[in-house]
């Protein structure tokens, strides 16, 4: 019947992207010198002047392995199209614009049989190396006798490969465009060719950028009898190893093996199987071909503590991947019973401890209100045992499972505590003292302290009271004292100044809020002023220190520090000499030291 398909071909070369499994899965060629051979016998499809009918449900005569599916029937149409699997057919005049899944058409239009008209199957050759010839013979474009069709349809067994083979096709003066190529399932996977407006391009079609382009035919735009083309598989590339993972250990020896569908080449056809105690790997399963599956079930079971290998061949009518990958595991040593107390410092069960273990298998539970954890029936082996529980330090351990006996292991949680001294600092200085008023943590508790401080300013004057050290680590049922610097350096007498210092713990057993406060009062310390150092011998190393200082009422002396260290107390004088122990960079610090206390140092 006649009907109206928008189809297009091409004015320019228009850019391609590939999708799916049949777009990248397999490669196009042609033969432009090919032979056309009518076949006879077989089976007659359709006969006579036949319109838009389709044919379902017919042998394949074999099993043919189409994008990584198995078909035994097709349907076909009159339109010049047919499609695998035992479904029931529609009629298409452009089956890729419709997206009809796993089609191969090789003239799809709206075709007419005339009275001499047929579609053939012949099925020839012995397996494994049979071959299906699908033949249409003499159609025409409806409506038009002028123009003539004969063409095959050929699938291959064993390489699964597709051809397209033309007999003697004419066209008219009327222009028709018709659809060749391949789909998958969905219909928008394809590969399908692509002809040039204003040019025969049977025999220099490219691939379409689109479902909705064809082939142009007209009076001289028409395929050569013998054209030929061919769609082959492309192998597959590896497999991948899901499970057991490649070397693992501790495997259950009712395990199944796991794969993954290949992401690189065609799909495969099926998958061979090499499984053994031998490496390379033959004595169980010795390339057995299981069919298009990701899995396997060793039957009987596999042994305890035994080595296994396996490799996995995807393959297809395009061939098998090279040096495909052989992978191992170890099956467990059997099973037995993990179990245990989680118990403090002191004795006491501790509840709800989450206890984890990790090696031949991986599980988590928490302890009861008696402290007890139980792992029953895992893999036996090498473990590591960790146990946690929030204010106490998280505890791991090295345990082995052995086959058949229950192991006990009990734990011990360490548990710190944390105390901070002065609480609160505070301090009160003569205007320029410096003072170290050093607070004390100390850890009274059997596990390990950490400890973190921050300072909380009362106002925008944040040099007077610095924590060099900010956080540290405190042993259990040891201090560590944690230098507190307060300076009232350039400020009056009168002043008034406050901060906050918070103590948080880790593992968090409480937090500390420490309040700081110094007052400044008394007397002026007049401080070091102007210090220089210079190197009077290089090779020696002699150095003189000169500094200015005009000492008030309780003045004791100064003390000369270098590089943090005291390495003198000078009575009265303003110099020093001092004499470098090495070769290297040096900082000197000269302070007044007063009754009251001493200045902060001049450097």
């Amino acid at each position: 019947m006649k009907k109206i398909l928008t189809l297009f071909i091409l004015v320019a070369f228009a850019a391609w992207s590939s999708y799916g499994a049949v777009s990248t899965g397999y490669v196009w060629s042609q033969n432009v010198a090919g032979t056309y051979t009518a076949v006879t016998g077989g089976t007659i499809v359709a006969s006579g002047a036949n319109d838009d009918n389709t044919y379902s449900a017919k042998p394949i005569g074999f099993t043919f392995y189409y994008n990584g599916n198995a078909f035994t029937q097709f349907g076909c149409a009159d339109n010049g199209y047919m499609q695998l699997g035992g479904g029931t057919v529609s009629n298409s005049y452009g089956v890729f614009v419709g997206s009809m899944a796993n089609a191969i058409a090789i003239y799809s239009g709206d075709l007419l049989g005339t009275a001499s008209g047929e579609i053939r199957s012949v099925l020839s050759g012995t397996s494994p190396n049979q071959v299906l010839t699908l033949q249409w013979k003499d159609y025409q474009f409806y409506g038009d006798p002028g123009t003539t069709a004969n063409f095959q349809i050929k699938l291959y067994e064993t390489s699964n490969n597709i051809e397209l083979v033309y007999g003697s096709c004419l066209g008219s003066a009327s222009q028709y465009v018709v659809q060749v190529g391949i789909s998958g399932n969905p219909g928008t996977d394809y590969n399908i060719r692509a002809g040039y407006a204003a040019v025969n391009s049977w025999t220099t079609s490219i691939p379409s950028p689109g479902n909705t382009y064809g082939i142009p035919v007209m009076n001289t735009w028409y395929p050569p009898s013998g054209l030929i083309f061919m769609w082959n598989q492309i192998a597959p590339g590896m497999a991948g190893n899901v499970a057991p993972v490649n070397a693992a250990t501790g495997v259950a020896p009712t395990a199944t093996l796991n794969w993954s569908v290949p992401v690189t080449g065609g799909l495969p056809d099926g998958y061979k199987l090499y499984f053994g105690t031998d490496n390379p790997p033959t004595n169980i399963v010795n390339g057995t071909n299981l069919g298009n599956v990701t899995s396997y079930d060793p039957t009987p079971d596999m042994s305890l503590l035994t080595n296994y290998y396996w490799q996995v061949v995807p393959f297809n009518g395009g061939g098998n991947p090279v040096a495909a990958p052989v992978w191992s595991f170890q099956t467990t040593a059997g099973y037995g019973t993990l179990e245990g107390y989680v118990l403090n410092c002191y004795g006491v069960p501790v509840s709800g401890a989450t206890v984890a273990i990790q090696g031949p298998s991986t599980a988590t539970t928490t302890t009861g209100i008696d402290g007890k954890y139980q792992f029953i029936n895992i893999p036996a082996g090498n473990y590591t045992l960790g146990v946690q529980h929030a204010g106490y330090n998280t505890t791991t351990l090295s345990v082995v499972v052995v086959f058949n006996v229950v192991t006990t292991q009990n734990v011990t949680l360490p548990q710190p505590g944390m105390t901070v001294l002065p609480n609160p600092n505070n301090v009160s200085l003569n205007p320029n003292e410096m003072l170290n008023n050093a607070f004390t943590v100390t850890n009274p508790g059997c596990g390990q302290l950490t400890w973190t401080a921050s300072i909380a300013y009362g106002s925008a004057n944040h040099d007077w009271f610095t924590m060099p050290t900010l956080t540290g680590m405190v042993a259990a049922s040891t201090n560590a004292s944690v230098p507190a610097l307060f300076s009232a350096s350039g400020l009056a007498v009168g002043t008034m100044l406050s901060a906050t210092v918070t103590f948080t713990s880790n593992p968090n057993i409480g937090t500390l809020v420490v309040p700081v406060n110094m007052v400044v009062a008394g007397a002026a310390l007049v401080p070091v002023t102007n210090l220089t150092a210079t190197l009077t011998d290089q090779i020696s190393g002699a150095v003189t220190l000169n500094w200015e200082c005009t000492p008030g009422a309780g003045f004791l002396y100064y003390t000369v520090k270098r590089d943090g260290v005291q390495i003198a107390i000078v009575p009265s004088a303003l110099t020093y000499n001092d004499m470098l122990p090495g070769f290297g960079s040096y900082n000197y610090c000269v302070d007044a030291v007063y009754t009251d206390g001493a200045t902060a140092p001049s450097c």
